[in-house]
């Protein structure tokens, strides 16, 4: 899905875009856009982007588990299994 933020004058991705879906189809515009802007310049300065991020505490979250860690999703905790 392709989407035009006409607030902040952008091409939005569509990751972005589902993420700021109502349930009902309408997109946030300000906050979809302003999402997007963000990335792009997080991008540009070489940081890494909220999804990359998630995708690397996702992989470390596996990683514990496997090795009989239990994660609790609510805090930063972690109790052996």
């Amino acid at each position: 899905m392709s989407y035009f933020s006409q607030m902040w004058g952008v091409e939005v991705r569509e990751k972005i875009v589902r993420e700021f879906t109502s349930p009902d189809g309408t997109v946030d515009d300000n906050l979809a856009g302003l999402h997007e802007v963000r990335a792009r310049m997080t991008e540009q300065e070489g940081r890494k982007t909220p999804a990359q991020l998630t995708e690397e505490t996702a992989e470390a979250q596996r990683s514990l588990e496997s090795e009989g860690w239990r994660v609790i999703q609510r805090g930063k905790s972690r109790t052996a299994a």
